[in-house]
Parts: C-alpha cells; structure tokens; sequence
C-alpha cells in the first residue's frame, strides 16, 4: 500500500506492444495515495511519475465527496499544447460526460468545455 505520496509501486507499469487496461474489479488492498490532497498535489504526482508508469500526466479525475452526486472533477495539465506543466485547470462535470471526455481528451476541446462550464471547486 502506498504509504508515501512518492510511491508509485500501485501504478501501472508499460509494456512493450500492449496497452494499459487499468485496473480492473475487484480492488481490495489499493489505497489511493491522493486521499484528503488537493489537484495541485494529483498533478505534481503525475508530473514526476517514473518514464516506466503508464499514466498519462495532461488528464485526471478527481472523485472528491460530489462523486456521491453524480459529478466529478478532471483535471488538465500543460495549457492548450499540453506543454506548460504549471499551467494546471480544474472542472466540474457530471460524471458520464467527464468519463467521455476523458476518454475523448484533446487539448482544443478543453477550452470549449471550460467555456460553458467554468473552473471546479473540489469538495473535501
């Protein structure tokens, strides 16, 4: 279990020629090491993750306690070309549109949705 903010040990890991699924159900012993942390600290996590784990470091969701109502927070780091890395934006989304469009993620449609939604406050 992670017992450190640095700990990558649970992420997963590449592999040559294979795409990385997730991690799938059930999942018992996982702590997440981003309980009670704030989206700066989720993006500087991701930001020096090791060059071996496979998590991409521009998009995340965070599932703070409005996860309970249907709606969660993703994150985008790297501004409009994903290339400035202190340039981090939260918002707010019911959760099956931020499923797709985490899942459809491109840095051009992030400003539309920020457009018509505006920032997220994340609820401890």
């Amino acid at each position: 279990m992670p017992s450190s903010e640095d700990d990558y040990s649970y992420a997963p890991k590449k592999v040559a020629g294979e795409a990385t699924e997730g991690t799938k159900p059930p999942v018992s012993s996982y702590k997440s090491p981003f309980i009670g942390k704030k989206g700066e600290d989720v993006a500087t996590w991701l930001k020096n993750k090791p060059n071996e784990v496979d998590i991409d470091i521009c998009f995340f969701a965070i599932l703070d306690r409005s996860a309970d109502k249907g709606s969660m927070v993703v994150g985008r780091q790297g501004g409009r070309e994903l290339k400035d890395m202190d340039d981090l934006e939260l918002m707010r989304f019911d959760a099956e549109f931020a499923t797709a469009s985490l899942y459809a993620a491109q840095s051009g449609t992030w400003d539309e949705m920020k457009t018509s939604t505006g920032s997220a406050n994340i609820e401890y």
